[in-house]
């Protein structure tokens, strides 16, 4: 007589091979690859070590399943991120910013699943997971592009280079330092995806409202939220700098910021717009570099003396604006394009 197993044996089995799964998740996001050894993942999932032998008859299997695990719970976030989104475009910004939350999460494991030396050999797992997600990008990519949403492409090439920029960025050798800061993993996860979908051919205004799109759900389930989005001055009005793609695109962000804060309101998601002036940043004195001293010290006061209130703004002006509009104090004001530029704009 052929022996068949019940249902709940069937479930208590799968259980068991899941709690090992889990132990070893845990053991590589604490410590790495080199942490997933059988018995500390057996003792983890309060099971004998023969018995993760018999779900995973060598190591090499059960990281490679670990591997596959890990890829197919982000592949299922992808998607569902991705299939919520409105449109095409909506969706590639959704499936970029969700492969870039889950490998900022734990950086430890998502770096343990892509590339830490392991004494074993996983490369046929690694492998199948990166080309699953690469394909899913693939697939939204091409989307966009039937859509009309964005330039003709190698949808192939595009997606795979996005998936190296993102794990590169983020969590590679060389990731920045520094990204414990909550702060600043949001501020790399919204830098990282602005540069995928401008890699792509989005353009600059639309990218950023496809960013604010892709955080809209979570907003709305926290009971709203507030955005606050960088313009220029050279949105409102003439510039002598011949950057005419660049001053385009700000007025085209300002009246895209205004348009969300009126359709977000009744959601209490603010939007607003934070406009600077004439700035002394590291960026403008890279437009100097190859003045001398005396020459940079009076382009400086050149550029000072051409603002009303006789000196350029910081980036703490900008950063105090940004502020008090993201704060509560400013809990009944969207829609507003506040300049931050001395009185040059008037």
């Amino acid at each position: 007589m052929v022996y068949r197993r019940t249902h709940q044996v069937v479930k208590r089995l799968a259980a068991r091979r899941n709690a090992i799964l889990a132990a070893a998740r845990d053991a590589a996001a604490e410590g790495g690859m080199a942490a997933v050894q059988i018995a500390p993942v057996a003792a983890r999932a309060n099971v004998a070590a023969g018995t993760v032998y018999r779900y995973f008859p060598s190591k090499a299997e059960l990281i490679s399943e670990l591997i596959a695990d890990v890829s197919r719970a982000e592949l299922t976030a992808i998607r569902r991120a991705a299939d919520a989104a409105p449109g095409p475009s909506s969706a590639l910004a959704a499936a970029v910013t969700t492969i870039a939350v889950h490998v900022v999460s734990n950086r430890r494991l998502a770096w343990g699943i892509l590339a830490e030396p392991v004494d074993v050999d996983v490369t046929a797992s690694r492998l199948a997971s990166r080309r699953e997600i690469a394909s899913e990008l693939q697939a939204r990519i091409e989307a966009a592009v039937r859509a009309g949403h964005l330039p003709a492409q190698d949808t192939a090439l595009a997606a795979t280079a996005l998936i190296g920029a993102l794990h590169e960025s983020l969590v590679g050798p060389l990731a920045p330092d520094g990204m414990d800061d909550a702060a600043k993993l949001r501020d790399a996860v919204q830098a990282i995806t602005l540069f995928a979908l401008r890699a792509v051919g989005v353009l600059d205004a639309r990218a950023r409202g496809l960013v604010v799109q892709a955080v809209v759900p979570v907003m709305r389930a926290g009971g709203g939220g507030a955005v606050v989005n960088i313009s220029s001055t050279a949105s409102l009005r003439w510039s002598p700098a011949r950057f005419l793609a660049y001053n385009s695109s700000k007025a085209a962000l300002n009246h895209m910021s205004r348009i969300m804060a009126r359709q977000l309101a009744p959601d209490r998601i603010r939007v607003n717009v934070v406009v600077p002036g004439m700035m002394d940043t590291p960026h403008i004195r890279t437009l100097y570099r190859d003045m001398t001293p005396e020459a940079l010290a009076a382009k400086l006061a050149e550029r000072d003396a051409a603002c009303p209130m006789g000196r350029q703004g910081t980036c703490w002006d900008v950063a105090a604006a940004s502020l008090f509009l993201a704060s509560d104090a400013a809990s009944y004001v969207t829609g507003v394009l506040l300049p931050v530029d001395g009185g040059l704009s008037i």
